[in-house]
């Protein structure tokens, strides 16, 4: 067998191999923060984005964030969820009210 058309081969299927990992390190998408609270009471909430994007694209934060999250973490005070991503090699940060639906669709 010719040895250069066996490294040619091997070439071509590390240069495939190298672009099916760039591409899919391209689209990861990274929960980098997620926090609910009062600018001087959070709680950190990662737990509950990294659990829906298992099942999808989709983060549904429902208006009633306290029942949502499980408790109030700034009782009396203005609170507000706050989001940041990274997907693939961009950051992406998203800030919603208490008392609004939150919707986002990851593009992935």
């Amino acid at each position: 067998m010719n040895w250069y058309i066996v490294s040619a081969v091997a070439i071509v299927i590390i240069i495939i191999v190298i672009t099916i990992a760039m591409k899919s390190k391209k689209n990861s998408v990274e929960v980098v923060s997620a926090t609910y609270g009062s600018p001087t009471k959070t709680m950190d909430v990662s737990n509950f984005i990294k659990e829906q994007l298992k099942s999808g694209n989709k983060i549904t934060i429902p208006g009633d964030m306290n029942s949502y999250f499980g408790r109030d973490p700034a009782f009396g005070e203005k609170k507000q969820f706050s989001l940041t991503l990274k997907i693939g090699s961009d950051a992406k940060t998203m800030n919603g009210p208490e008392g609004t639906l939150f919707e986002y669709i990851v593009a992935i």
